[in-house]
């Protein structure tokens, strides 16, 4: 089985429906009956590869907030299951903090500045500048001496694709409706964070 598209949309409106599909399905289950006997078990064992990068970003929250200094995080939206590029200009981190695991520090350029772009899972995965990845993708914000500032927090999946991708654009920017979207103008930066379909 090659690479299998995954409904993001599916997985952002809870356990009701197919994420290969978008049919109804049983809450256990994590497909229907009838991608389940196209697929096989390989569907089951992708599904929940995106199951585990879930656990793996409440953890990575929890360890941002668990550290010897701890800055106060919140999670405004996700998260997303969407495709995010890895720029060609990215820094890998390892940090010093226990607990919290080593990243790519993917920067995006905007109106007044930046916005940090934090992909995890780095090691699992054997990630590169310049690639594609899919991951779960949330919005958040921490606290800094001009009051607060959004960041975006991303964990890989591996061999699964998203039927969307993560843009951080223009502040006038049109996303896709059933999914969640920000627009910030704050501390001399405007941009907006949603997602169009791939």
């Amino acid at each position: 089985m090659g690479t299998v598209v995954l409904k993001a949309e599916v997985f952002f409106a809870g356990e009701d429906g197919c994420p290969v599909c978008g049919e109804k399905k049983t809450v256990r289950a994590r497909t229907c009956r009838t991608c389940y006997n196209v697929l096989g078990n390989e569907i089951t064992r992708r599904v929940d590869a995106v199951r585990c990068a879930a656990i793996a970003t409440k953890n990575g929250h929890l360890a941002s907030k668990n550290t010897e200094n701890p800055v106060a995080r919140e999670v405004i939206w996700g998260p997303v299951l969407a495709q995010v590029k890895i720029g060609k200009d990215a820094a890998y981190c390892i940090p010093s903090r226990g607990g919290v695991s080593s990243y790519w520090d993917c920067r995006k350029s905007v109106v007044g500045g930046f916005v940090s772009l934090f992909v995890f899972g780095a090691d699992e995965h054997k990630m590169e500048t310049g690639e594609k990845i899919t991951a779960w993708v949330e919005l958040k914000t921490k606290s800094i001496l001009e009051g607060e500032t959004y960041y975006i927090r991303a964990q890989a999946v591996k061999g699964v694709k998203s039927n969307v991708k993560l843009v951080i654009g223009p502040y006038d920017d049109n996303y896709i409706t059933v999914l969640p979207a920000t627009r910030v103008a704050r501390h001399g930066r405007r941009f907006s964070v949603g997602f169009v379909t791939v």
